[in-house]
């Protein structure tokens, strides 16, 4: 189905890749609400899915800064803001960096970094020298992150989808692209885990987004189409929208 122009706006945000603030968060940001609010909905998503159905939900937890504990966590460039532990059983969030997100992008950041933990947790990051690009496997885990906010009671909402796709973009910073991609590249993977694109989460179509094959058709994307669409516009099919966490 083909997008209609008069819904396009610029995604400004997307014209260079942010950082969030290592330390300073909002004091009126409330991660810890927003955890409880969201938290039964995730888990739902994931035992709905056949990928996960039989997988535990893991644990979320969220720490201070000044609390953070290296778990030896497979994605280096993941932390602060997430930490997957204990075989992927603990996602250890960090409270500051989620209020930050929370400051930039509303709840849809803080459910960004939560369902982007729960995709990390399912990826395992590829071993150093094996074929392919490095951010592969990040980028799997946005588009799973997709995936799982694609089944949210506000992911209909089309100002809801734009924050989490700034949040995507600038949650991390460039020095982190190796392993997770670029900003563009994350927001452009959680987009196509709603179902806005025609890729799927697989390991060769986010091959292909991370070797910067697609890079000039995911900036068309967000910049004419990616904030101004609710979801039954973003839907493209086939398979179906959200995809499942599986394909």
């Amino acid at each position: 189905m083909p997008y209609p122009r008069t819904l396009a706006v610029t995604f400004t945000a997307l014209a260079f890749v942010g950082c969030l603030p290592r330390a300073v968060a909002a004091e009126s940001a409330d991660p810890d609400a927003v955890l409880r609010r969201l938290e039964p909905q995730l888990r739902r998503a994931w035992q709905q899915d056949p990928f996960t159905a039989q997988r535990p939900f893991p644990m979320l937890r969220l720490v201070s800064g000044t609390d953070v504990s290296p778990c030896s966590g497979p994605y280096a460039a993941a932390a602060p803001l997430v930490q997957v532990c204990a075989g992927g059983r603990e996602l250890q969030l960090n409270r500051q960096q989620l209020a930050a997100l929370e400051g930039l992008s509303d709840e849809a950041g803080v459910a960004f970094a939560l369902a982007y933990g729960l995709g990390l947790s399912l990826v395992p990051p590829q071993p150093p020298g094996a074929p392919g690009p490095q951010a592969t496997a990040g980028l799997q885990a946005a588009c799973k992150a997709g995936s799982l906010l694609g089944r949210l009671q506000q992911a209909p909402n089309q100002g809801w989808i734009s924050g989490a796709l700034n949040a995507a973009s600038q949650a991390y910073g460039s020095a982190d692209a190796a392993q997770l991609g670029t900003g563009p590249q994350r927001a452009y993977a959680l987009a196509s885990g709603l179902g806005a694109s025609r890729l799927p989460c697989s390991g060769s179509a986010m091959a292909r987004l991370a070797s910067r094959a697609l890079d000039a058709e995911a900036a068309d994307w967000l910049r004419t189409r990616g904030t101004s669409v609710g979801f039954d516009i973003l839907c493209r099919k086939p398979p179906e929208c959200p995809r499942r966490l599986g394909l």
